[in-house]
């Protein structure tokens, strides 16, 4: 194995000039541009580590409040959990209990229904329903009391029709029935109906002609309405009467001045307003 030996530099020339030695570049920038980018550099730093430390907060922030709403969510909802809903409850529309409670010897003929808001039912009344005023009036009264009886339809020996409507366990003194009927009768009434809508705006009675003979029996029907008191449980009168010419309309409630109209029917009311007859 040999070895090779490498020839010795030459010295240097006597008198040449020494090559500066090589300074770093932070040595070779001039002071007032290494102390602007230093300055830059460290405002750079110190905002970027405000700005990290700012998210990391706010991201811990809404976790936090995220999971603070969840759970006062989650509580409110425990908290305010509905009860248990419960069917809503119909009209106690008892057919059965109806025509149980009807005696067939004062209404025959009975049919029934079911309504929206209770019990529907239409008879005749019988011969001696209308020669026993004051059983049929007691039975009626009962009757209305004991069921849900939205309307109450019924029809005399004479054809009058008798209505009640609104009764649901809720009735009227048997007098005041008995009076009701005895006025219709007396006055010959096609129609009388009570009508109870509203306890608090009490029961209104109406009585109905469809065909007075004449315009003087239509001012007889007129005058004997002003001598109707009012019975008791009834809160307002209203009549109406249909002549050959003229329509009678009272309205009565208690404690008020009655309200009176009248209007032309018939050939009178054709030959105003120009309609062929």
């Amino acid at each position: 194995m040999s070895t090779v030996y490498s020839p010795a530099e030459p010295p240097a020339a006597p008198g040449a000039p020494a090559e500066p030695a090589k300074r770093p570049l932070i040595q070779r920038m001039p002071a007032a541009a290494f102390v602007v980018g230093y300055g830059a550099l460290v405002v750079a730093i110190v905002v970027f580590v405000a700005m990290l430390s700012s998210y990391s907060a706010g991201a811990s922030s809404d976790r936090g409040a995220s999971s603070t709403l969840t759970e006062i969510t989650e509580t409110t909802e425990t908290a305010r959990a509905p009860e248990k809903q419960l069917p809503h409850n119909p009209a106690p529309a008892d057919q059965q209990s109806v025509r149980e409670s009807v005696r067939s010897y004062l209404i025959a003929d009975l049919e029934t229904g079911a309504t929206h808001t209770g019990t529907s039912a239409r008879g005749a009344l019988t011969e001696l329903a209308e020669q026993s005023p004051t059983e049929l009036s007691g039975h009626l009264s009962r009757l209305l009391e004991q069921n849900c009886l939205d309307k109450l339809e019924l029809t005399t020996q004479k054809n009058m029709r008798i209505l009640f409507q609104g009764f649901c366990f809720s009735t009227l003194p048997a007098a005041t029935i008995a009076s009701a009927i005895s006025t219709a009768n007396e006055l010959g009434a096609d129609a009388l109906a009570l009508n109870s809508y509203h306890p608090s705006l009490g029961t209104e009675m109406t009585l109905r002609w469809v065909q007075v003979p004449s315009q003087e029996k239509l001012d007889e029907l007129r005058d004997d309405w002003d001598d109707i008191d009012f019975p008791e449980g009834i809160r307002r009168l209203q009549f109406n009467a249909y002549g050959p010419e003229q329509a009678y309309w009272l309205y009565h409630e208690d404690g008020e001045e009655p309200w009176f109209i009248s209007s032309e029917t018939g050939e009178a009311f054709a030959e105003k307003y120009g309609l062929p007859r």
